[in-house]
């Protein structure tokens, strides 16, 4: 995957603002989902995952 191909993560459809709190077992599961998925990113390509880094602090 090179960075100019446009990559579609699942991760930010499944964050939503006042959707359920931090310290909730559904929040808790979204952001291992979305650290596994920039993981999975980076070892093909890492600046796509230095990109899904910055989107998951957004």
């Amino acid at each position: 995957m090179s960075s100019d191909t446009k990559h579609i993560w699942t991760f930010r459809a499944r964050f939503r603002r006042h959707a359920f709190g931090w310290r909730s077992q559904p929040a808790i599961k979204r952001i291992k989902e979305a650290v596994s998925e920039i993981k999975k990113a980076a070892r093909k390509d890492p600046v796509m995952g230095g990109e899904g880094g910055v989107l998951g602090l957004k």
